[in-house]
């Protein structure tokens, strides 16, 4: 089967995640505040990363953090000075302020700039228990419109950082000896809600984001029905539901304008609080008492959390918030699980349209080289004629090989790459390859006397194998060798392509065979390529039951590639 490639979306889930952890792994405030400065430095790129403190300096803020990688030594001490009117919006509206560029967002008179250099800044608030704890800065030195997947990122952990916090407060006070019931619950809350973040970051199904919340939350407070509102663009709302009689459901469905409102719901008594069609409903559940609180983000309500039970339930303050913390962290797993979508989306789009280039380039690029073919063999031409003849010659070549590349990934991607086998001797197509190359001086074949023959499309393997020993050549010094060797039976056949170039650093090793996973470094800047061709490699080759992995000792000590493939079936 053709392992999919890792999307964009994968790799964001997997850093929001160890972000969290390294969070979780602190055991104070302070020090969960300090690693959120290094934590969010890393997932968004920032240039200066701080956490601001309200204090009795004359600006009425501190700086309690700062990500001393990112300030750099002359600005180790400084202090940021953020406009005062940035962070009273910040505590005003309790949500996060985004800057483009302060140069012209921010108004002159009276107010003072920041004194890093700074020109597009994010000011997330850091809430725990219900209260703005502290505000996370992250800055850049030049405007920069942060993207929307970044920016639900960025929230995403600071929103987690706020909920570190007060477990972590939590247990200091159990550790002190206060083993109050109320104390143990918040913590047992606390600890669903940082599980449940946890689950749903990166998820994009909604309606697993929806049910996974739900049961944690139902199973925190004994409910005895539960449901999740989403509303919809055209006014109308989708409920997730667990333990609701169906035809219970409908009437909530319908009247979600009821229920969903811009503060928490709390009904004790179906009898007496409810308009009628709405108390039918619950008392032939058999329920009593409700709470919906709104799930908002961004300032929008974007759906409702709803917990029923038998008899009557009346909430403390401390179990009310955790409910409406349940509720903000299913908005921002829909909002991230919808951008994930639309990434995911986009992606595709592009693929595509690469694939269309792709496929209209193939004849006038095939034009080209024949006209550079038969221009060649023109009597008369001087030297530099000629070589600007071999020039066009060759790159219509390489961009005849870039397009078959990206049209090859495109059917294999969608299953539409037909894989045509017959027998083939892959220790003589390795040495008909490698006398065919270009720079045949170059590449020396070691293969057994006896055949080596498999089921394989020849064509296939041998784009596989071609774009091995072009790879080797072009990350090698020119003169440099390369060795392919061919061994098997009819078990299993080992094909290693072995060069002397600039070799791979042992954290790059996974990304070579990975969609763009072009490795960028000193030397590898010097090379052109858009790193396609390892990724085509490893689709074909995994198209033939086989694998291909690489090894290097190290950078400047040459590359080993080597494919395995199953023997004669």
């Amino acid at each position: 089967m053709i392992a999919l490639q890792e999307q964009p979306l994968a790799r964001a889930t997997r850093g929001l995640r160890a972000a969290v952890a390294a969070l979780r792994s602190e055991p104070d405030p302070d020090r969960v505040l300090r690693r959120l400065t290094v934590e969010s430095r890393r997932l968004v790129g920032a240039d200066v990363t701080s956490i601001l403190l309200r204090s009795e300096g004359p600006d009425g803020w501190g700086v309690l953090a700062r990500d001393q990688r990112s300030f750099g030594q002359s600005a180790s001490d400084a202090h940021p000075a953020w406009p005062s009117t940035l962070l009273s919006r910040v505590l005003r509206e309790q949500r996060p302020i985004w800057i483009t560029d302060m140069e012209t967002e921010l108004p002159i008179g009276g107010h003072r700039r920041p004194s890093l250099g700074l020109r597009s800044v994010g000011l997330l608030p850091i809430v725990s228990e219900n209260v703005i704890y502290a505000v996370a800065a992250v800055a850049w030195r030049r405007p920069r419109r942060v993207p929307e997947p970044e920016r639900l990122l960025a929230e995403a952990l600071v929103e987690q950082a706020g909920l570190v916090i007060e477990l972590t407060a939590l247990r200091g006070e159990l550790e002190q000896g206060g083993l109050r019931a109320e104390l143990s619950a918040r913590a047992e809350g606390a600890e669903a809600l940082l599980r449940v973040a946890a689950e749903v970051a990166g998820r994009s199904e909604p309606v697993g984001i929806a049910k996974d919340a739900l049961d944690a939350v139902m199973a925190l407070h004994d409910a005895d029905a539960g449901a999740f509102f989403t509303l919809e663009s055209s006014g109308d709302a989708k409920l997730v539901q667990v333990g609701l009689p169906e035809s219970s459901a409908l009437v909530l469905q319908s009247s979600h304008a009821d229920l969903i409102l811009d503060r928490p719901l709390i009904i004790t008594d179906a009898h007496t609080q409810l308009p009628n069609h709405l108390s039918r409903a619950l008392l032939e559940a058999g329920l009593t008492s409700l709470v919906c609180v709104p799930a908002v983000s961004e300032g929008r309500t974007i759906g409702a959390l709803l917990l029923c039970h038998r008899s009557r339930r009346i909430y403390r303050p401390h179990e009310l918030a955790l409910i409406e913390a349940f509720a903000v962290q299913v908005a921002g797993g829909l909002r991230l699980a919808h951008a994930y979508t639309a990434l995911a989306a986009a992606d595709k789009q592009r693929e595509e349209f690469l694939a269309l280039i792709a496929h209209e380039l193939r004849h006038p690029v095939a034009a080209i080289a024949t006209v550079a073919e038969t221009l060649a063999d023109t009597a008369g031409l001087n030297a530099k004629e000629q070589r600007a003849l071999a020039g066009l010659r060759g790159q219509a070549q390489s961009l005849a090989r870039l397009a078959e590349s990206v049209l090859d990934i495109a059917r294999m991607e969608t299953g539409m790459l037909r894989v045509r086998r017959s027998q083939v001797d892959i220790a003589q197509l390795s040495a008909s390859l490698a006398r065919e190359h270009p720079e045949s001086e170059r590449i020396r074949v070691e293969v057994p006397s006896n055949p080596i023959v498999m089921m394989a499309d020849a064509e296939l393997i041998g784009r596989a194998l071609d774009n091995l020993m072009r790879n080797a050549l072009k990350y090698s010094s020119p003169g440099s060798p390369v060795l392919v060797q061919v061994v098997g039976d009819s078990r299993e056949i080992r094909i290693a392509v072995i060069d002397r170039g600039i070799g791979v650093a042992a954290e790059d090793i996974t990304r070579l065979f990975q969609k763009y996973g072009r490795i960028v470094n000193q030397s590898s800047a010097k090379v052109d390529g858009i790193g396609l061709g390892l990724y085509l490699t490893r689709l074909l080759i995994e198209a033939h039951g086989g694998t291909i992995a690489a090894a290097s000792p190290g950078l400047d000590q040459g590359t080993t590639f080597t494919i395995t493939l199953p023997g004669r079936i």
